[in-house]
C-alpha cells in the first residue's frame, strides 16, 4: 500500500489534531497516509508542534505556510521549519525561481504552490492577466527548475500537467470533494479517483474527514475510492 493522501489538520487544536492522528492510524487503509499538513497549528504551538504530531504517530509534517517573500527571508523561514523537524515546506511558485531555490537548499522538500484552489478563473484573469491553465503551467515550469519535490495544482488541470514532458514531478492535489459536497471555500475541486487518475500522486483531505461526525468512516470512504484506481496510479518520482 503506497502512501498517498495528507491529511489537512486546518482550524483544529493540539488536542484535536492528536485524537485524529490516533483514531486515523489504527484504519485498515491508514497506510495510505502519508503525512499531516499543518499551519495555523504551527501558528498557535510553535514549532514543537511538529515533533508533538511526529511522537502522536505522524508519519511526516508538512508545514503548509505558503512562503511568499524575497529569497533571503524565504530561506531563513525554511530554515527554520526545517530545523524543527518537518518533511515539506511549501512555497508559492510566485516567488520566482531564486525565491524556490533558496527554500530548496535548505534540507527540506519543497512543494510549490501554483495557484490556490479557492481561486475561481475570473479571479485568475484579473490577478495573473492570463487564463487559469496558462497561468498554472507557466507557474509549474519555474517551479521544475527549481527542482522542488512537488508541485501543487488543483484537479482541473492535474491532466495537462501530469502530460507535460518535461515537467515529470510529484503532483498534489487538494480540494478533494465527492460528487455532491458542496464547493464551500474551495473553487476548483475533483474527486479522488478522478484526480489520480488523471495523473496526481498525491491527494490532500481536510475538512471533507475532519469536519466529518465520523471521520474514521469518511476517511475509509475516500481510501477505498483511491483503491479503487490503484492499478492504473503514476509511481511517484523523487526529484
Amino acid at each position: 500500500m503506497k502512501p498517498l493522501i495528507y491529511i489537512a489538520l486546518d482550524g483544529l487544536t493540539k488536542t484535536a489534531a492528536l485524537s485524529l492522528i490516533k483514531k486515523l492510524s489504527r484504519l485498515r487503509n491508514s497506510g495510505l497516509i502519508a503525512g499531516y499538513k499543518i499551519h495555523d497549528l504551527w501558528d498557535s504551538y510553535g514549532p514543537g508542534i511538529v515533533k508533538e504530531l511526529k511522537a502522536g504517530g505522524a508519519r511526516e509534517v508538512w508545514v503548509d505556510i505558503k512562503l511568499h517573500d524575497t529569497p533571503k527571508t524565504i530561506g531563513l523561514r525554511a530554515a527554520a521549519v526545517s530545523a524543527a523537524g518537518a518533511d515539506i515546506v511549501s512555497v508559492h511558485a510566485a516567488s520566482g525561481l531564486s525565491g524556490l531555490r533558496s527554500a530548496v537548499k535548505q534540507k527540506i522538500r519543497v512543494a510549490a504552490i501554483t495557484v490556490l484552489t479557492s481561486l475561481g478563473h475570473s479571479e485568475v484573469k484579473k490577478i495573473f492577466s492570463s487564463q487559469t491553465r496558462a497561468t498554472v503551467l507557466r507557474l509549474a515550469r519555474i517551479a521544475r527548475k527549481a527542482k522542488v519535490w512537488g508541485i501543487v495544482c488543483s484537479a482541473e488541470e492535474i491532466k495537462e500537467l501530469s502530460q507535460e514532458k518535461n515537467l515529470i514531478s510529484n503532483y498534489i492535489v487538494p480540494g478533494i470533494r465527492f460528487g455532491s459536497t458542496k464547493r464551500d471555500h474551495q473553487k476548483r475541486i475533483g474527486n479522488p479517483w478522478r484526480v489520480i487518475r488523471d495523473g496526481s500522486h498525491y491527494i490532500v483531505i481536510g475538512s471533507l474527514v475532519t469536519s466529518a461526525s465520523s471521520p474514521e468512516k469518511v476517511f475509509e470512504r475516500v481510501a477505498d475510492a483511491v483503491l479503487h484506481n490503484q492499478s492504473r496510479l503514476p509511481a511517484t518520482i523523487d526529484t
